[in-house]
């Protein structure tokens, strides 16, 4: 069978071709070290540095010869992943190796979808994107751009120069994936715990989590997701006896751990949720010393649940969970002292996921389980509070965004609704990730100019005007969060990119440059330590994790809040009395 040579290698060749072949398996398939290396084959030197393919952030030891790494393998002075790594981080060697990157620079030259391109020098490439924008600019206004920046992207280039771009250049839409998957907890972490933090996530350590005697998983496969952060869990709860029962539809991997899996109807978790604060404020369940020190409104909502008549009996025809299931289990939950509810993806993305969500953090309120260790309810939050921002008298003017999810942004491409949208910069693969494909497609047909920064070809790439070769983590410096904790990880730069492939910060300051940004957009913030330090930490609650600390961290992460320089990193937060 003929080798398949990926478009950085060969421009002109069709990308949606290539970047199909190459996931479709055709020979040869390259092999590198999937499992613990053999003696003697680690390399001569050890950098450690991290995964930021996901965000566990799982911290890493990466072993070069050279200017070539030839292992990676989990950290064991990490307390929190113990040395483990999933499948994701030992993918990296092939991901950074693979002759499928895009290495140079390309411009489009059939019609979009086609996904065929010629090879363009940077120059070449960046100064027609401006000059597209200026453009676009002019005829529309500066919100006819939209930025979307997944989360490949990493901090520094999500949050920190597409970010500063969008305020000088004034567009309100930029948004990452947290719309599709983060949003709904986010926001009702916000309106009913009332903290700014982003999320769940942003409240607990792993020791909290650690710590509890029941965990009740609703649509969280963490076993197969998150597998390191759950063998973690599942070994601590075993030791203790803790009990697991999860909530999911499908008999999942974490379900099969499990002391009891209930399958419940898909999109129903919010009736169960109800079902069980009514038994709990039927039966005088409420930890009522906890609820006069800690919790506003528990009234109203009792009014509100019994009131409503959401009753395990009512519950039970829509969640097909048995009456009798719903009250012992609630039973269970408010009767243990350490209880922690865990919902996920499978609650994010139904309809009412917000509610939902709120329910759970009720139920977790009436019944005391917050402000000690091993309690409370979390979600994966792919936010952070950490983001650049431009002096105020930069911030170019902007009219609010078109719609806060990227695939709202798909009506004001299509029919210029509320404003049109013509000009749009990409990371990710939009044309696999959002929903509405075939409006979208018509959407991208009437930008004037797309440009996608990525490191391999995908279906979006084939839409595209402009391909820009990105680098990975390592190749360039990075900071990435945790999504179930409070840490910030720095990712140390190991090798250099290959071909011309650049950071996304690098992109962004030299389009930047070319926009009249450069007193902003810095050319010393292509250093990563820099960009991170001077622009990055203005929030008090970030002023301690400098470069220097998290590089001189055994771990290389630390957990926010800290509040100096020199101060200490925050362990449990909001525990009763604080």
């Amino acid at each position: 069978m003929k080798r398949v040579t990926g478009p950085g290698r060969r421009a002109g060749e069709s990308v949606f071709k290539t970047a199909w072949q190459t996931v479709t398996g055709v020979e040869p398939v390259e092999s590198f070290p999937y499992s613990a290396p053999r003696e003697g084959v680690l390399g001569p030197e050890m950098v450690r540095s991290g995964c930021n393919i996901c965000f566990n952030s799982c911290s890493t030891r990466v072993y070069r010869r050279g200017d070539r790494v030839v292992t990676i393998t989990g950290n064991p002075d990490d307390p929190v992943t113990g040395g483990h790594l999933c499948p994701k981080s030992q993918f990296l060697m092939q991901m950074y190796y693979s002759e499928h990157r895009v290495l140079h620079p390309q411009r489009r030259v059939g019609r979009r979808g086609e996904g065929r391109f010629e090879r363009v020098s940077w120059d070449e490439a960046l100064d027609g994107i401006a000059e597209k924008l200026l453009r676009v600019r002019e005829r529309y206004g500066s919100e006819a751009l939209a930025v979307f920046t997944g989360s490949r992207s990493g901090l520094l280039g999500l949050d920190g120069t597409a970010q500063l771009f969008c305020q000088l250049w004034g567009t309100a839409n930029h948004s990452g994936t947290n719309p599709f998957c983060g949003t709904a907890p986010d926001l009702a972490f916000l309106m009913t715990h009332g903290v700014e933090a982003g999320g769940s996530g942003n409240i607990f350590a792993e020791d909290d989590v650690w710590a509890g005697d029941l965990y009740i998983f609703l649509g969280d496969n963490m076993a197969e997701t998150r597998p390191v952060n759950f063998g973690q869990l599942n070994e601590r709860r075993l030791r203790r006896g803790a009990r697991m029962v999860v909530l999911d539809p499908r008999r999942t991997v974490t379900a099969q751990k499990a002391d009891e899996w209930l399958p419940i109807r898909p999109g129903t978790d919010l009736a169960f949720a109800l079902g069980c604060l009514h038994h709990v404020f039927s039966h005088d369940l409420v930890d009522r010393e906890f609820v006069a020190s800690w919790v506003e409104g528990a009234d109203r909502v009792k009014e509100f649940i019994l009131g409503r008549g959401y009753t395990p009996e009512w519950a039970e025809p829509i969640t097909d969970i048995p009456a009798a299931t719903i009250r012992r289990l609630a039973e269970e939950y408010a009767r243990t002292p350490r209880a922690f509810i865990l919902g996920n993806r499978g609650l994010s993305q139904h309809t009412n996921a917000t509610q939902t969500f709120r329910a759970l953090i009720m139920l977790a309120a009436v019944t005391g389980h917050y402000g000690k260790k091993g309690a409370g309810v979390l979600a994966i939050t792919s936010a952070v509070p950490i983001q650049a921002r431009a002096p105020a008298d930069r911030v170019a003017p902007r009219r609010p965004a078109a719609r806060r999810s990227p695939a709202g942004w798909i009506e004001a491409m299509v029919s210029g609704k509320p404003y049109p949208i013509r000009a749009l910069i990409m990371t990710g693969n939009p044309l696999s990730l959002w929903p509405g494909q075939a409006a979208l497609r018509e959407g991208i047909e009437k930008q004037e100019v797309v440009a996608h920064i990525e490191l391999f070809p995908s279906e979006s790439s084939a839409w595209a005007d402009y391909l820009l070769p990105a680098a990975t983590g390592i190749e360039v410096g990075e900071i990435n969060r945790y999504a179930e904790d409070r840490r910030i990880v720095w990712i140390e730069k190991v090798i250099e990119p290959p071909g011309e492939c650049r950071p996304d910060i690098w992109i962004w300051i030299e389009l930047g440059k070319r926009l009249g940004m450069k007193d902003v957009l810095k050319e010393e913030y292509k250093d990563p330590v820099r960009l991170w330090d001077e622009t990055m930490r203005e929030d008090p609650r970030f002023r301690g994790l400098s470069h220097a600390r998290l590089k001189a961290s055994p771990t290389g992460w630390l957990r926010w809040p800290i509040l100096s320089e020199d101060g200490p990193s925050a362990e449990t937060l909001f525990l009763e009395g604080s």
